[in-house]
């Protein structure tokens, strides 16, 4: 359909510790553009009114609540995409903005055109906030300069006030909740829905456990997912969400860890690539000085006989008498 489109609400988690791996990630839930006020309907409905923050329902044990946000995420939004940059080895901001390019190409070949963005509702000042939110933009414009993504898109900073902005928040908060607890059973009401990448290197990755088998990227510009998981797990109730404390994972930060793992495999993996690339490059670039040096040397010894062949004969001077006319061959006069 002509001028059909798509919407993305985008927030952020992260976490940064002396015992784990680290990371930041970008949750963009992807909402097609002529469902996008009945999303925001169904997450009043859910939730009710007012201000919505999924970890502070969380610790207050509204379980119930998030659980009912999470649904009408997996209800309505045609995909959840999440950009996660582990291990955080770098500086927030860094690892943001890398999130964010990885983000913003996704969201391009997914022909979404309004990406809403929470702005940075944390910081201390509004001029800290506004300074903040100009490099997210600066990103986006080094893109559309680039034409890695179309200049049609447009991004836009707000408070989380918007009901669309509450689903990026509820699908960000699972995530890290998995990521930071081994607890997969918020993450498991979305996880037929999402897709996890490498802000890196665009790999993508598999949060473990999640029951929905291995996923990749939709084709470009599908706006949903091509089939439910027939694998995944069934719920739990709220009644049965135990605190992070009394979770046995296998070892401490074990699904962030497997993350990070698979992060830094897809990394070498690409070092190794352009590496071999760069030596096919390398080797290229010295054939062609050689051959380049062997026509010049063949081009040199050429050029003498070539300029032999091309001097015509001169042609006989009739005009003044020859040395046989001059001996007395009367031949050549007659």
């Amino acid at each position: 359909m002509a001028g059909h489109h798509s919407v993305a609400f985008v927030d952020e988690s992260h976490l940064k510790g002396p015992h784990s791996a680290g990371f930041y990630l970008l949750a963009a839930v992807i909402v097609d553009q002529t469902a996008v006020e009945q999303a925001r309907s169904a997450m009043r409905a859910a939730v009710g009114t007012g201000r919505f923050h999924a970890n502070e329902l969380h610790r207050d044990a509204r379980f119930r609540v998030v659980e009912d946000a999470l649904d009408t995420v997996a209800a309505h939004a045609g995909w959840v995409h999440i950009v996660t940059h582990t291990p955080l080895d770098v500086g927030k901001e860094i690892a943001r903005q890398r999130c964010l390019s990885q983000l913003l190409q996704e969201l391009n070949r997914q022909r979404v055109r309004d990406v809403i963005m929470d702005t940075r509702g944390a910081d201390p000042s509004p001029e800290e906030r506004d300074h903040n939110d100009i490099r997210d933009r600066r990103t986006y414009r080094q893109l559309v300069r680039e034409g890695t993504i179309n200049p049609r898109m447009a991004i836009r900073h707000q408070h989380s006030h918007d009901e669309g902005s509450w689903m990026a928040d509820v699908a960000a908060w699972a995530t890290q909740r998995v990521l930071r607890t081994d607890d997969p059973v918020w993450w498991n009401r979305i996880a037929d829905i999402a897709t996890v990448t490498d802000a890196v290197t665009g790999t993508d990755l598999k949060i473990r456990g999640d029951g929905g088998g291995d996923r990749a990227a939709l084709p470009a510009g599908d706006h949903g997912p091509q089939r439910a998981s027939q694998s995944a797990p069934p719920l739990l109730s709220p009644s049965a969400y135990p605190p992070a404390a009394d979770l046995p994972p296998q070892y401490p930060n074990a699904t962030l860890t497997d993350l990070a793992m698979q992060s830094l495999y897809a990394r070498q993996a690409q070092s190794r690539l352009e590496n071999k690339l760069s030596r096919s490059i390398a080797e290229l670039s010295d054939e062609v000085r050689n051959l380049h040096h062997t026509i010049r040397r063949i081009a040199a010894l050429r050029t003498p006989q070539s300029d032999a062949r091309d001097v015509a004969p001169s042609a006989p001077d009739t005009d003044s008498p020859s040395s046989l006319d001059r001996n007395g061959d009367t031949r050549a006069l007659e």
